[in-house]
């Protein structure tokens, strides 16, 4: 999941020269992202007016590299905008981040945030790192397309298979798809992994520990090429990008898609969008979810004190949490009860506070030196749909990044 990036500041402060100083580096998805974040952070400064609080906004592009240097330096904005799961528990093995289980313990953020957000945090029971909102991929339906053709949304892999076929006769496509947004083509591999090979396998393979030609590796991709064959997805995916192929579902021409949060804000959220968990393929695999957290986390060169402690308080309140994902594809990680969420937003909610676990995505739980490569790989595999050779191509860049040493400690 990657953004083009620019550096911008803003300052918060609450007048005087005796105000605390810290600075935050937050990243940002978009203008959207960015007012919203600048809304939500004018709350601490209500709250909080002995404390100046400098933040620091970049894109995506480069963000990672700034990281790490900072880390490695020792020098750096004080609190961090970083990402949940492997990322952080890198940074935690090489003490290069704050144990914050004294500011926020895990018994805490169990009772507090969803299992989802703890367990992105947590790094052998301890606390790294406080949970700021979850962008869950999920799939997204029209419940009036499935009652118009006699259907119910489909709960299992069979049932997936005969839909395709029933709505291809009718000119639907069960998924809409949009493969020039290369690196959306993770989701399929992360979904059809976790529902055919367990949580525990498909963290090894992320992890580097599994070949890509493994056989349970192929059946996934065995999986995914039946739903080509089957013209599950749509034909001509090329065109579209992940945003481009919702209008699909507006206009009736598909009736899914596996997407994420951002659907909850098309025009058709209000009376005609749902969303459930990936079907079942393997009968007894739990439900595992691909959500990523994003998270802020507090460098080794970071001094604690009373002042930061009240930073990170905030940033695991409700107040923050709220104001920080309200009107946006993004729900708060904590456990909020909210009134006036609209049915599919409520829906997703229940799907992270349900989840058993899962996985980040697939491009922020391998290396860079993998996750650069793999949307071209995939993009391939849905045109020549050569099982064997897309899993010989996945290997090689596993092997090479393993050379490289590109699962060692720091950012991927």
């Amino acid at each position: 999941m990657r953004w083009i990036g620019v550096s911008l500041l803003l300052w918060f402060c609450g007048g005087g020269l005796s105000a605390e100083e810290l600075t935050l580096a937050q990243q940002i998805f978009d203008g959207d992202h960015r007012r919203q974040v600048s809304a939500a952070f004018k709350l601490f400064h209500k709250q909080n007016p002995d404390i100046k609080l400098k933040l620091r906004y970049f894109r995506n592009d480069g963000y990672e590299q700034r990281v790490a240097d900072w880390l490695a330096s020792g020098q750096g904005p004080d609190v961090l905008f970083w990402y949940g799961g492997q990322h952080t528990a890198q940074f935690a093995r090489s003490a290069k981040i704050h144990d914050l289980t004294s500011v926020l313990s895990r018994a805490q953020l169990q009772r507090d945030f969803a299992h989802i957000a703890v367990d992105a945090v947590s790094v052998d029971e301890r606390v790294y790192a406080v949970p700021g909102v979850i962008n869950l991929w999920a799939v997204y339906y029209r419940p009036s397309i499935f009652q118009k053709y006699g259907l119910k949304p489909p709960q299992t892999w069979p049932e997936v298979l005969n839909q395709c076929r029933l709505l291809r006769k009718q000119g639907v496509d069960l998924f809409a798809f949009g493969s020039r947004s290369a690196w959306a083509t993770h989701a399929w591999f992360d979904y059809l992994n976790l529902r055919l090979n367990g949580l525990a396998f498909y963290r090894r393979l992320l992890a580097g520990e599994i070949a890509f030609t493994d056989p349970r590796v192929i059946n996934a991709l065995e999986h995914w090429r039946s739903l080509l064959d089957q013209q599950c997805m749509t034909a001509n995916h090329a065109h579209y990008t992940v945003d481009d192929a919702l209008p699909r579902l507006m206009h009736g021409m598909s009736a899914a898609i596996l997407s994420y949060g951002r659907v909850e804000m098309s025009s058709l959220a209000e009376h005609d969008i749902a969303v459930m968990p990936f079907p079942e393929i393997k009968p007894g695999l739990k439900a595992w979810t691909v959500a990523p957290v994003d998270v802020y986390l507090v460098p080794a060169y970071t001094q604690i004190n009373s002042t930061l402690v009240r930073v990170l308080k905030f940033l695991a309140s409700e107040t923050f949490q709220l104001a920080n994902s309200r009107h946006s594809s993004r729900h708060p990680a904590r456990l909020l009860d909210e009134d006036s969420v609209r049915m599919v937003e409520s829906q997703a909610r229940a799907l992270i506070q349900s989840s058993p676990g899962g996985i980040q995505y697939f491009d922020r739980d391998v290396p860079l030196a993998v996750a650069r490569f793999t949307p071209e790989v995939f993009v391939k595999f849905l045109q020549h749909r050569d099982v064997e050779r897309c899993a010989k191509e996945l290997e090689s860049l596993r092997q090479q990044a393993l050379r490289a040493g590109a699962w060692g400690p720091g950012p991927h």
